[in-house]
């Protein structure tokens, strides 16, 4: 064992030499332990090791939202129905599940810790006392003490894999990486309410209430078909190119 003269020695050698020293043990031992040896005991591999090395920190606490919905067309997961958007398999629809009871646990714990929390809250809390997800086994409150990771970690999900993934629906993910989707699936060609004009159009309503550039696209082919009559109500005061 060495005093602590001889460390503080020891330090100020590798101080002068731009050199850091370790035990022995130590050092055979990260020649030797595997990434996934270290992620077991919470250690996260850096994003940009040469830059913001707190990046992997804060993703930690990053707050999962919208789980339960298609970031290609809005619509809800389901996995019910192939023929209908936002279809997803069973396996990845599980998953999601599970993503989506992490979210409701952040957003109890993001009130809990406001000035936010009201009697109906409270009630809230309550009433899901005891309630499990029959996929999971698990309560969304007997999570609401625990940090994404730990959340992710005790429902067997890679919660840090699970973050670069964008889930896209079988609809949308066919129409971005193959072009190519079910006619019962195509605008103009479906009875499908979500997949109506005047949905789109409800989805469009928003912009008009925040500052964006609104970039009309249309198909030379179908000019008058791709032209939304409604364009400068839905654009409100922001500028169309």
């Amino acid at each position: 064992q060495q005093t602590m003269e001889e460390r503080l020695a020891a330090a100020k050698r590798d101080q002068q030499r731009g050199r850091a020293s370790v035990p022995k043990q130590l050092d055979d031992f990260s020649q030797e332990v595997s990434f996934e040896d270290l992620r077991k005991l919470g250690f996260r591999r850096e994003v940009n090791p040469f830059g913001n090395d707190e990046t992997p920190r804060r993703e930690q606490f990053k707050v999962i939202t919208g789980a339960m919905t298609c970031s290609g067309c809005g619509s809800n997961f389901q996995q019910d129905d192939e023929l209908r958007p936002g279809y997803l398999p069973p396996a990845k629809f599980e998953v999601q599940e599970k993503l989506l009871m992490i979210e409701e646990a952040q957003k109890l714990q993001e009130k809990a810790e406001s000035a936010e929390w009201t009697p109906e809250d409270e009630v809230e809390w309550l009433l899901r006392q005891g309630e499990s997800s029959e996929e999971s086994g698990e309560s969304v409150d007997s999570l609401v003490n625990l940090s994404a990771d730990e959340m992710a970690e005790k429902m067997g999900l890679d919660i840090e894999l699970l973050s670069r993934k964008k889930v896209l629906c079988k609809r949308c993910h066919g129409l971005q990486n193959f072009g190519t989707v079910e006619q019962k699936l195509r605008p103009g060609w479906t009875d499908e309410p979500t997949l109506s004009q005047e949905q789109f159009r409800k989805l469009l309503l928003p912009l008009k209430e925040k500052k964006a550039v609104i970039l009309a696209l249309v198909d030379l082919f179908d000019f008058s078909g791709s032209v939304l009559p409604e364009l400068d109500e839905i654009a409100g005061d922001n500028p169309v190119i």
